[in-house]
């Protein structure tokens, strides 16, 4: 694969780490000092709310993270039932709790240390195994960074919330598929292997944020485009250990997470941009600022995703990761009103659609698209508090 201009200028190739090192020092130094405005408090990145920790009514609202932390406390459906807004809908997202209550065995004063531990190390390894993809395609690890850096990825490590985690394990599934299937020597019973663990991985995902279901979807598509039914027919089981769960929320809640949604949530649209022109409702003075937020690094690169996605299917060696693109951009093209009012939560659930803009941009080899990212750093302020 022909490197791009970027590749030829970046010492990354020789030490790989660099950019996760450099990313690693500047998560401590915001971490560090979100910590020592908490006094010391690692609860501080929870945020909880005190409607949720002392059933207040009118308390305060807290964020998502709070309910990673209330589970992990305490998993067992009766007890962290108590202090979730909607039950099923945070319980679905079960892994992350889960790995950060066995990190600290089990003791409630570690669980806030290890999420937050656990969270950053997720951030780190995501960055590797992205920087390695990149540099397989001919592009430069440090464009990774535009993924580490990306909001929605620094928001999940410091808001103990489970993009990191689900981010994580896609990557790790689509990198083992492309190393597996680079391997001319690798027999067939070994790439079914592999394709098998990277469909476990995706369901993994699915179990730590359900808004990995494009990925998921995507792998599972693939081989219809090519015509191989029974292979598509077989990947479906990607769904399986999620429809399980989701059955299982549906008995012990009264509700499936996937359609629950949190307190004050709306359903996705069917029309593309219908939950975003919805803020209109809230007057035009707003729906001009959303839209000037939103628009240049959110609406307009899903958009222009689509409709790239749409150009590369046709290509056989951009056909994957343009479908997983396509899917992606879809997701946030349809997204709630209720998550595209929030700011932070629409560019959470564009992460999945960074990463595939990247991935798409060194496959097709349009490094332009790397400059144009740099505007996504600029929503690093969406975290200053």
């Amino acid at each position: 694969m022909r490197p791009t201009r970027i590749a030829r200028t970046s010492n990354a190739s020789a030490f790989p780490w660099l950019p996760a090192a450099l990313l690693f020092a500047l998560m401590l130094a915001y971490l560090g000092q979100a910590l020592w405005r908490g006094a010391g408090d690692p609860l501080v990145f929870a945020r909880l709310g005190t409607k949720y920790s002392h059933g207040s009514v009118r308390g305060s609202e807290g964020y998502d993270g709070q309910f990673n932390y209330y589970i992990a406390v305490d998993p067992s459906p009766q007890s962290a039932a108590l202090y979730l807004d909607r039950p099923s809908y945070r319980y679905q997202r079960i892994l992350t709790p889960l790995l950060a209550r066995a990190a600290a065995l089990g003791n409630p004063a570690a669980i806030p240390w290890t999420l937050v531990g656990l969270n950053l190390a997720y951030q780190m390894a995501a960055v590797l195994v992205l920087g390695e993809m990149l540099r397989r395609r001919g592009a430069s690890p440090w464009v990774a960074l535009l993924f580490g850096l990306w909001v929605g990825v620094v928001a999940g490590v410091r808001l103990d919330l489970s993009e990191p985690l689900a981010l994580l394990l896609v990557l790790l599934a689509l990198w083992g598929e492309e190393r597996i299937s680079e391997n001319t020597r690798a027999g067939i019973w070994r790439r079914h292997g592999a394709t098998w663990v990277s469909g476990a991985l995706l369901a993994l995902s699915l179990l730590a944020k359900e808004t990995m279901l494009p990925f998921a979807l995507g792998w599972a598509l693939l081989p219809a485009l090519e015509r191989s039914w029974r292979r598509a027919a077989a990947r479906l089981l990607v769904f399986a250990p999620f429809a399980l769960l989701q059955a299982w929320l549906w008995v012990t809640f009264g509700a499936p997470g996937l359609v629950s949604g949190g307190a004050g949530s709306t359903s996705f649209e069917i029309l593309p941009l219908a939950g975003f022109l919805r803020i209109s409702q809230n007057g035009a003075a707003t729906f001009a600022v959303m839209a000037a937020l939103l628009l240049p690094g959110v609406i307009l690169p899903a958009l222009l995703a689509a409709w790239s996605s749409l150009r590369a299917l046709p290509t056989p060696a951009a056909r994957r990761m343009a479908l997983l693109l396509l899917l992606n951009a879809l997701m946030v093209l349809v997204a709630p009103f209720s998550t595209f009012r929030e700011p932070l939560g629409i560019t959470r659930l564009a992460s999945g659609m960074i990463v595939c803009v990247l991935l798409l941009a060194a496959e097709t080899h349009r490094p332009r698209i790397f400059a144009w990212g740099l505007l996504w750093l600029s929503y690093l302020a969406l975290l200053v508090e």
